[in-house]
């Protein structure tokens, strides 16, 4: 996991990623995203272009958890290992963002109300729920690249790639 954070709050957040070879094993569910939460005032939520594997790649934008509801654009194909997935979070207005991910053509887009509160932290990382070995997983990284940030301004800044390896916890 890589975390940015700017007290003032983020009005951008784009990046891009690869799909990885499938796991060797059918997981429980693996997630792989760029994501910016609000970390100061009102119900903490999390707003993502998520790539996901269940038993195919599969990708969709969310804005996840304020008060333990997640809401989702539409769930689109991700296609194959090598292709890329694009990702945006962008403050419309004060109270609304754009979340859209995108792969070979295909956009998940989700308009999200989620209040005026600042996102303060950004993230690129990987979650995973019902795994308990590394066949379950992909073998190869995950990067995300050309990530761009952007405060209030619109005025921007460019981060290194960030290369996120799922692995078990060395006692697995």
């Amino acid at each position: 996991e890589a975390g940015f954070t700017y007290n003032a709050g983020f009005s951008v957040m784009t990046g891009y990623n690869n799909i990885p070879d499938e796991p060797r094993q059918a997981p429980g569910t693996d997630y792989w995203f760029l994501g910016m939460q609000n970390m100061q005032g009102g119900p903490v939520s999390i707003l993502q272009p998520v790539l996901t594997y269940r038993s195919s790649w599969t990708a969709a934008s969310w804005a996840c958890c304020p008060s333990n509801i997640t809401t989702t654009g539409n769930t689109i194909s991700a296609g194959k290992e090598g292709d890329r997935m694009y990702g945006s979070m962008i403050r419309k207005d004060a109270q609304t963002w754009e979340i859209l991910t995108t792969i070979n053509g295909e956009t998940s887009t989700l308009v999200a109300q989620v209040g005026p509160w600042a996102y303060t932290w950004a993230v690129a990382t990987f979650e995973d729920y019902g795994v308990s070995q590394c066949s379950q997983l992909p073998q190869k990284a995950v990067t995300f690249d050309t990530i761009v940030l952007k405060n209030a301004d619109r005025k921007s800044t460019r981060l290194n790639p960030v290369t996120i390896r799922s692995r078990m916890p060395s006692s697995a």
